[in-house]
């Protein structure tokens, strides 16, 4: 994975630096360079599979940056790291073609939320193209993708395989149900469950919480504010995994819903064909297994 950070700010530089190297990746390579003149020129040389740069620098802007890059129909991914709010501006970057805008000033959890789905690069999700479940609506992502994000954002190791589809057992109750939305219509293309075992384990590794901090939660059928809010943060990373018709277009997750117990219409979902869902079995050594099931809606 290899990362151009453009700002003519070296301030920036380190705090993008910094944040990026946070997240764990063996295979992670950065450079860094303050104008973009002299990104355009390392990017025809060194090929990054993502750019983030600034707006505002001398000698090149990055909008500038942006339009060169598509004029010599280089195939990377480039997204903004700036303070500039202009919804002109940013309807410019959109239709260039940039894949977010991140404003300044940011945290960690923000720029982490917003680069991690770039660590599944497009040449992988064509490998696997036939991994995907795809009915020409849109397209869910395959158990390497799935594991790639979840190693990233976990403190621990976590082995991913697909489970046979089943219907909804009580006992995964309480769960997370997440709402897939796109960008759009603002539509519900996609549902998640989590669950109670699966959220417990993948929000307490994101914190690399104490083995028995997590079986306790599990225990008590219980899913504690903490994990809660890494679970959706996960989810946030997870939805730019799913694409929208032909592999074109965005989700976003609209909302993670704590959900006590099973309802007729979570049933429902469970009673879909494999062609219209994933299954996944998640398990984390010390931590235990639990499932994820993303479902077309």
């Amino acid at each position: 994975m290899r990362i151009l950070i453009v700002d003519d700010s070296k301030a920036m530089q380190v705090i993008l630096r910094r944040g990026v190297e946070k997240i764990d990746c063996d295979s992670m390579e950065i450079q860094v360079t303050d104008d973009g003149q002299k990104a355009l020129d390392i990017i025809r040389v060194w090929r990054p599979s993502l750019v983030l740069s600034d707006w505002h620098m001398p000698e090149m802007t990055g909008i500038e940056l942006l339009n060169a890059i598509n004029r010599e129909m280089l195939d990377i991914n480039v997204g903004f790291v700036t303070t500039e709010t202009s919804s002109e501006r940013v309807k410019e970057a959109k239709n260039a073609g940039a894949k977010f805008i991140l404003n300044k000033p940011f945290n960690d959890d923000a720029l982490h939320q917003t680069v991690l789905p770039f660590f599944t690069d497009n040449t992988e999700l064509d490998e696997h193209e036939e991994a995907f479940s795809n009915n020409g609506s849109i397209t869910l992502p395959s158990v390497d993708i799935i594991t790639k994000i979840l190693n990233v954002v976990s403190k621990n190791t976590v082995n991913v395989e697909i489970a046979p589809s089943a219907t909804y057992e009580s006992s995964w109750s309480p769960c997370l149900l997440g709402l897939f939305a796109d960008t759009e219509e603002n539509k519900v293309r996609a549902i998640s469950i989590l669950t109670l075992p699966a959220a417990c384990i993948l929000g307490g590794s994101i914190d690399a919480l104490p083995a028995s901090t997590v079986q306790s939660s599990i225990d008590d059928r219980t899913i504690p504010q903490p994990i809660l809010d890494n679970c959706e943060k996960l989810l946030r990373v997870i939805s730019a995994t799913i694409k929208g018709q032909n592999n074109k277009g965005e989700m976003q997750l609209r909302s993670v819903n704590y959900v006590p117990k099973v309802f007729p219409k979570i049933e429902s979902l469970f009673q879909k064909p494999e062609s219209e869902r994933v299954d996944y079995e998640i398990s984390i050594p010390g931590y235990g297994q639990g499932s994820l099931t993303i479902i077309k809606s």
